[in-house]
């Protein structure tokens, strides 16, 4: 069966259409963006959670003002997955020394209890309680005496770097 002249066009205007189509096709198909990873913002947010963490007295209830700053903590921590954070509990030489023993792991336990509600991985954190054994000043005034009573943090990143919050 011999092709008319119109058959010929007709496959060739053809074939260049498919092959103009397949050619537009890749042409503009979206290339694979890299993906940049969302920079993790430095714990700014880990100063916000220290000077806003307040406890009633001699209790371990974190006082509900202290939250949202925690949430900003928990959420870095949340998005952060291989940072490891350390919460250490102190208190003030008032007391028995079991007494301030027990109640700065409470305190701490109690900080690790609410970043975990809060989607933070428990392995990922370590409470500690030292009591009154590492005050920063002397408790020889009742200001002194309220900045040994803190909760300090530090983060681990990947990398090693290390980055602690004290009074």
């Amino acid at each position: 069966m011999a092709m008319t002249k119109t058959t010929k066009i007709v496959l060739v205007v053809g074939t260049i259409l498919v092959l103009a189509g397949v050619g537009a096709y890749f042409y503009f198909r979206k290339k694979p963006q890299k993906t940049i990873p969302t920079p993790i913002p430095e714990p700014n947010v880990l100063q916000d959670a220290f000077d806003n963490l307040n406890f009633d007295f001699g209790k371990s209830t974190i006082r509900q003002s202290s939250f949202p700053a925690l949430d900003k903590l928990a959420q870095t921590l949340v998005e952060a997955k291989n940072w490891k954070i350390d919460i250490d509990g102190h208190t003030d030489d008032k007391g028995s020394d079991s007494y301030n023993q027990k109640l700065s792991q409470d305190r701490a336990n109690a900080v690790k209890s609410y970043l975990v509600s809060k989607g933070v991985v428990a392995d990922k954190i370590t409470a500690t309680g030292y009591g009154e054994t590492k005050p920063i000043v002397k408790n020889d005034s009742d200001a002194n005496r309220e900045r040994n009573r803190r909760v300090e943090f530090k983060i681990t990143k990947p990398n090693n770097e290390v980055i602690t919050i004290k009074a």
